[in-house]
């Protein structure tokens, strides 16, 4: 079980101050009784080096699906949420990737989940030719490129965050990609220069 820290005080003796400083955030002060800062969780690094995860108030407000797919010439992503993972979702999302590249032929590097290698997945596939499924090796999905810009989301998006409603999160997460697309999307390099990783 992770440790609990809880700060109790008087109005005004610095409760919010201590809490971005041991969190790292900037939660501003929300003067009503009941309230100090709008979001009453975070991290804090403690003496044994290991991070606080939740408080006692942590809520989840359901759970959504990210499908993306990252053209690695140019960065850009092509993306869809969904409430569910299905194979159906994920029919829907190769047919807004095939619209996305409607003039050659599409290869989208998967991992193993199951909803990637269905009877239904396969007849599609099946039925569109100009599409490729390169699977990773299993536990190598870190070959990915989407990987990394699933890390990038992580930590720019998500890490610490918090969303009153699934719409909330959806809402972040596709405003997040309107701007990586218009503004920063670019290829990801390969920096890997052959060295053996064990020894």
């Amino acid at each position: 079980m992770l440790p609990t820290l809880v700060l109790v005080g008087r109005p005004n003796v610095g409760k919010s101050t201590l809490f971005n400083r041991l969190t790292g955030l900037r939660q501003k002060v929300a003067n009503y009784p009941g309230v100090t800062v709008e979001k009453k969780i975070g991290r804090a690094r403690l003496r044994s080096g290991r991070a606080v995860r939740h408080t006692h108030d942590y809520r989840r407000h359901g759970v959504l699906d990210l499908y993306a797919a990252v053209e690695v010439a140019t960065g850009r992503v092509t993306h869809q949420v969904s409430p569910t993972h299905t194979a159906a979702d994920f029919r829907r999302f190769m047919k807004r990737v095939v619209r996305a590249y409607p003039d050659r032929d599409v290869h989208v590097v998967l991992d193993n989940s199951s909803t990637h290698n269905t009877a239904e997945v396969r007849a599609w596939l099946a039925a569109h030719p100009r599409v490729h499924f390169p699977y990773t090796p299993t536990s190598a999905s870190w070959l990915n490129q989407i990987e990394l810009w699933f890390g990038i989301v992580s930590r720019r998006v998500l890490r610490h965050a918090s969303f009153r409603t699934a719409d909330e999160l959806v809402s972040a997460i596709e405003s997040f990609i309107d701007t990586w697309n218009r503004e920063e999307a670019h290829p990801f390099r390969w920096t890997y220069d052959g060295i053996p990783l064990v020894r």
